[in-house]
């Protein structure tokens, strides 16, 4: 319609003259609605050609799989429905207003009937801009927000953090020696088992009593079985208490809470209370920040973290910085296969799986940038 419109000032003779030979409106509004169907047409076919070039880009940018329906029938009747809709649509307003000219006044080089012949064409156009507009704006917000959650403090450093499956009991029943060793090349800081990876918990329980507890509550907290050396591995931030220690004989006990999980229980002062867990009293030693293991997106879940070794699936190591990643991925990997020849050497860097938790949103991000930079490549 835009275009159609502000093409009419070069149309208006030939519109008068054609009136002034005998051609009725009728007729013309017909022939300016051919003309718009049989452009909806060839676009028709463009839009196709540019389907055909730009699909495999579009399914990698949408991680899609999309293929083109070359043998559906039932697409190219709706396509050529489509087509008719598109042209009758597009140019019923250009239609109706060039077959509506006076000969007199187009031929004497006056085609205009004042401001208001503009103003569809004008609120078209301010239509279209304030879409785009409005697509900036959901553009900025979505790149504001995935940009706001990828900064969002994790409560953990998980630069420099690589996570993998523990295949055998040997590498359980063999981990302090296997630590020493690590440890003893140079490359490793520090590491420890765990029974949840780094960026997840696994493990969720109902069965919870403290002092002070509505018995008519059932409050469900993540549980997170652990080493000593997890916390020191996570760097996770200790706000109040102390951290587990290999030094006090009575970590077999002991229980640290992140600050959802005090906050659930309501406790003033957690440290030195106690927590009964499935019939067993565990003292609270420590209070951490809330770590960002599950959903980005949603507060992190009451969770606690035990002592213990049977449940133990997952081992975290922070490779030092001082050597190339390369070079600390090979020797980690050697000494593994001492204790563990026989199981794969499967391992993820924490914050790859952190990252993965975004994709749909850096997806929508992509999309909404190209559709909003569709108005000004192709202006009207």
């Amino acid at each position: 319609m835009n275009l159609s419109t502000a093409r009419s000032e070069r149309r208006a003779k030939e519109v008068g003259i054609r009136k002034a030979i005998g051609s009725s409106r009728s007729q013309i509004t017909f022939q300016m609605l051919g003309e718009s169907v049989a452009t909806a047409f060839f676009a028709f076919l463009f839009a196709i050609l540019i389907d055909l070039v730009l699909l495999p880009y579009f399914n990698t940018l949408a991680n899609k799989s999309i293929e083109f329906p070359w043998g559906n029938v039932v697409f190219w009747l709706l396509g050529l429905v489509f087509i008719f809709l598109t042209g009758i649509i597009a140019g019923t307003y250009p239609a109706f207003y060039l077959s509506g000219f006076k000969p007199i006044k187009v031929l004497k080089g006056i085609s205009s009937s004042g401001n208001s012949s503009s103003a569809p064409r004008k609120i078209l156009v301010v239509f279209q801009f304030a879409v785009s507009v409005g697509l900036i704006i959901g553009t900025i917000i979505v790149f504001r927000q995935v940009r706001f959650t990828k900064n969002r403090p994790a409560g953990y450093d998980f630069n420099g953090l690589i996570t993998l499956n523990i295949h055998s009991e040997s590498l359980v029943t063999h981990f302090d020696a296997l630590r020493k060793d690590l440890i003893g090349t140079g490359m490793v800081e520090e590491l420890a088992e765990s029974s949840s990876p780094s960026t997840d918990v696994r493990n969720h329980y109902i069965r919870f009593n403290w002092r002070g507890k509505d018995p008519n509550e059932v409050p469900v907290l993540g549980v997170i079985f652990v080493t000593p050396e997890f916390g020191k591995t996570m760097k996770w931030e200790l706000k109040n208490g102390r951290d587990f220690s290999r030094d006090f004989p009575s970590n077999s006990d002991a229980i640290i809470l992140n600050e959802s999980a005090v906050a659930l229980t309501g406790l003033k002062s957690p440290i030195g209370d106690r927590i009964e867990m499935s019939g067993m009293n565990k003292t609270i030693i420590g209070v951490i920040k809330d770590m960002v293991m599950e959903s980005p997106y949603q507060k992190p879940s009451p969770t606690l973290f035990i002592l213990d070794s049977g449940e133990l699936k997952y081992i975290t190591i922070r490779i030092s910085r001082n050597f190339p990643v390369s070079q600390s991925i090979a020797r980690i990997r050697e000494v593994f296969k001492t204790y563990d020849p026989g199981s794969p050497f499967d391992f993820a860097f924490v914050d790859q799986e952190f990252g993965k938790k975004f994709p749909d949103e850096e997806r929508i991000g992509r999309l909404a940038f190209f559709l909003r930079s569709l108005p000004f490549l192709f202006p009207v």
